[in-house]
C-alpha cells in the first residue's frame, strides 16, 4: 500500500515525550494535527478512512506507522484505535 507523504509527515508530529503537556491522549493526537496544515489533515483522513475500510491487520498498521520514521512507536493493542482517533480528529 502507497503511504501518502501527508501521513508520514503526521507520524513524525509524534514524539516521545509529545504527550506530556497534553490532557489526554485525544488533545495529544489534535496537537499533534496541528503541526500538519488543513490539506494534510484531509489526505491523512481520506487515507485513513479508506485503510480502515479495509479492516487491516495489526503488523499492516505498524508497518504503516513505522513508513515515516517516526521516533514515538506504537503497541499492538493500541494501534487500531490509535488509528481510529487519528481519522476522527483530522480535519477534511
Amino acid at each position: 500500500m502507497d503511504v501518502p507523504e501527508e501521513f508520514k509527515h503526521l507520524t513524525q508530529c509524534f514524539w516521545q515525550g509529545s504527550d506530556r503537556e497534553a490532557e489526554d491522549e485525544d488533545d495529544w493526537i489534535a496537537r499533534s494535527l496541528r503541526l500538519c496544515g488543513k490539506n494534510e489533515q484531509v489526505v491523512v483522513k481520506t487515507f485513513l478512512t479508506d485503510l480502515l475500510a479495509r479492516n487491516p491487520s495489526v503488523a499492516e498498521l505498524k508497518k504503516i506507522w513505522q513508513s515515516g520514521g517516526p521516533s514515538y512507536g506504537i503497541h499492538d493493542e493500541h494501534a487500531l484505535s490509535f488509528f481510529q482517533k487519528i481519522r476522527d480528529l483530522a480535519k477534511g
